[in-house]
């Protein structure tokens, strides 16, 4: 059920981010701008999850705690967030019940207290949780009774990207020699906020050999064509306003560098959904409308039962393909 709640979940989030402009960026550094899909990358939330009973494998933190002083109903509360997870955890943020007030908190910040949940946000400090590590922070609490913390949470936080007026990406090739060059990639901050824990995707006609200052987290290679995801190293992960951050990187190619694609993501625990980002399905550029609905249809594995799944299916005017492939063919007589 967890599987099933997490994806139903980055389903109706994704929802909320499509259409956006693509920069394609050439070695000489000019820019075109060509309309895409785009869709929301991940989402690591489970809304309504009952602490009490919350689980290991319903959560990716397990939280531990120690009440460091007390006196006349208030406690200071040292509280420490573990991953359990096998990802690195970027720019960590959770939802807690409460039965105290939290009057102070320190190597965190309070961004939410609404029906006695508390939505706590990292540091910039220790923003990132790393496989198999942790990070602390305290707080002093009032409270008529036990302080009460759950055992294990689940982190708020979900992949974003950017609009282009938000950022500008410039690639410039260096120097080049037996079939190989050297390039800089240069991301500057255009906005009025902290673009958090940067990373980026484009396609390119070369494959990366060496990278500083940059983490290769996908290469997906098919047809002459590259796809590259590259994370920030976590050191310079967060782009102040009109500030940039740079990583170099050297390649190989037979031919010119080309680049296109390009997009910028952040990691944010913004759920708003009713803002800009949404836009009507707009045409591909070669005449084909894209079916953002088709794009996100639901798998058999979303479903408890293939009753659920049949009825999911006749209610939307799908056919299962998998089914459709294994019927055996007519024989003619």
């Amino acid at each position: 059920m967890r599987t099933k709640i997490k994806k139903l979940l980055a389903i109706i989030l994704t929802a909320s981010l499509c259409m956006g402009n693509m920069v394609v960026v050439n070695a000489d550094g000019e820019t075109d701008h060509v309309d895409s899909m785009d869709s929301l990358e991940s989402i690591d939330s489970l809304d309504g999850l009952d602490w009490d009973t919350a689980t290991e494998e319903d959560c990716d933190v397990k939280i531990q705690y120690q009440i460091t002083s007390q006196w006349d109903h208030h406690y200071n509360v040292d509280v420490t967030l573990e991953n359990m997870t096998d990802e690195r955890i970027d720019n960590w943020g959770i939802c807690i019940p409460a039965n105290y007030k939290i009057e102070n908190i320190w190597n965190a910040k309070i961004t939410d207290d609404t029906d006695g949940e508390y939505t706590i946000h990292n540091a910039e400090w220790n923003q990132d949780i790393a496989v198999g590590g942790s990070v602390s922070f305290g707080m002093t609490v009032s409270c008529d009774g036990e302080v009460e913390i759950p055992k294990y949470v689940y982190t708020l936080g979900l992949s974003k990207r950017l609009d282009d007026t938000e950022y500008k990406i410039e690639f410039k090739k260096h120097s080049q020699w037996d079939g190989k060059f050297n390039s800089q990639i240069i991301i500057t901050n255009l906005s009025e906020k902290p673009i958090e824990d940067w990373h980026m995707s484009f396609d390119c006609n070369f494959e990366i050999d060496q990278i500083w200052n940059a983490v290769i987290a996908e290469d997906i290679r098919e047809d002459g064509l590259n796809y590259y995801v590259l994370e920030n190293p976590g050191y310079h992960q967060n782009i102040a306003p009109n500030q940039s951050v740079e990583f170099g990187f050297i390649a190989a190619s037979d031919k010119e560098p080309e680049l296109s694609r390009m997009k910028l993501y952040k990691i944010t625990s913004d759920f708003d959904l009713s803002d800009e980002d949404e836009e009507e399905d707009e045409d591909d550029g070669d005449g084909d409308e894209l079916k953002f609905v088709d794009e996100f249809r639901l798998d058999s594995d979303y479903f408890e039962t293939r009753e659920e799944y049949e009825q999911y299916l006749e209610e939307h005017g799908y056919t299962d393909d998998t089914l459709m492939e294994l019927e055996e063919p007519e024989v003619s007589s």
